[in-house]
């Protein structure tokens, strides 16, 4: 294999361009890209002065397993013709301007990392349901993407996933009992959305998941109980919401560092719990706008630090 700066060739073929994070490239993605059939992976993200669209003529590139144009200034639609990219196992279109539809990727089934999040000029629509096909996939961000309507049960076959953030979007309806199917979640954020009702899922074998991120909706009823079985949880961000009733026991939640249940005006009003005093690597904690009364816990030795 010989190679210049940032750029691999394999048998006379250009194989790999990268061109990311330190460099400062200008202009436009050129529609002869099309023609660098051996290519496997191109590389230009967080160049945040290209410009211009994506050409369809990536398309052509069949080779690919490896497309990352994230944090740009890029602009214009998804190419349809990504979708002939069957070997790719990592999309990265996060943090651009793109806009219109998110066209029909169905094809992309060998995808691990599928990210088109933080583009706010994509028309607003729901998640697609084919994104259930990808199910290899282990990273998918969705965030500030213009997604509305519900969370679509197809994610549910999504078994190997261990990063889903759909947050600050408009998506609706209820937190779907099957989230708490998926095992191998390490991160879970659903915040800033409109999503509605009494959270019915078993976190309990959520035994990988460090964060769990929902605030920012209109979620009611009780603080699930089944939270306090996540051992491995580190951040808890429950905030702004209309939960109910009195706050379940937790005190089990021994590695988190951020715990968050504040503006969460209808909880019944009572003491801070004592447990609160298991928590020690408690960094962040915020009751604010909670309804508790009486005094400090004593016996509470975040107090003391």
């Amino acid at each position: 294999m010989d190679s210049w700066y940032g750029i691999d060739i394999m048998n006379g073929d250009i194989s790999s361009i990268i061109f990311s994070t330190a460099n400062n490239l200008t202009g436009k993605i050129p529609t002869k890209i099309g023609d660098l059939k051996g290519l496997r992976t191109l590389n230009i993200g967080s160049n945040q002065t290209m410009q211009g669209s994506i050409p369809a003529s990536i398309g052509n590139l069949t080779l690919l397993n490896t497309l990352t144009l994230y944090r740009n200034n890029l602009s214009g639609p998804i190419p349809a013709s990504l979708n002939q990219l069957t070997l790719l196992k990592s999309l990265h279109l996060g943090t651009n301007f793109l806009t219109g539809l998110i066209p029909d990727l169905s094809s992309l089934t060998s995808l691990t990392y599928f990210d088109i999040s933080s583009n706010l000029t994509l028309t607003s629509a729901p998640i697609p349901t084919w994104i259930g096909n990808f199910t290899n996939l282990q990273t998918l961000y969705l965030y500030s993407a213009n997604r509305n309507g519900t969370i679509p049960n197809e994610l549910q076959n999504l078994t190997n996933l261990k990063y889903l953030h759909l947050g600050s979007n408009q998506l609706s309806g209820s937190l779907p009992v099957w989230i708490g199917n998926m095992t191998g979640l390490i991160n879970l954020y659903l915040n800033t959305n409109a999503l509605t009702g009494q959270i019915t899922a078993d976190f309990s074998n959520l035994q990988n998941l460090t964060q769990l991120i929902l605030y920012g909706n209109q979620f009611t009823g009780q603080i699930p109980p089944s939270i306090n079985k996540l051992a491995n949880l580190q951040v808890l961000q429950l905030f702004t919401n209309s939960f109910t009733g009195s706050i379940p026991y937790m005190g089990d939640l021994i590695n988190v560092t951020n715990f968050n249940i504040s503006t969460n005006v209808n909880l019944t009003p009572a003491p801070i719990p004592d447990w609160f005093g298991n928590l020690t690597k408690l960094s962040v904690l915020s009751l604010a706008n909670t309804k508790r009364t009486g005094v400090l816990p004593a016996s509470s030795r975040i107090w003391q630090t």
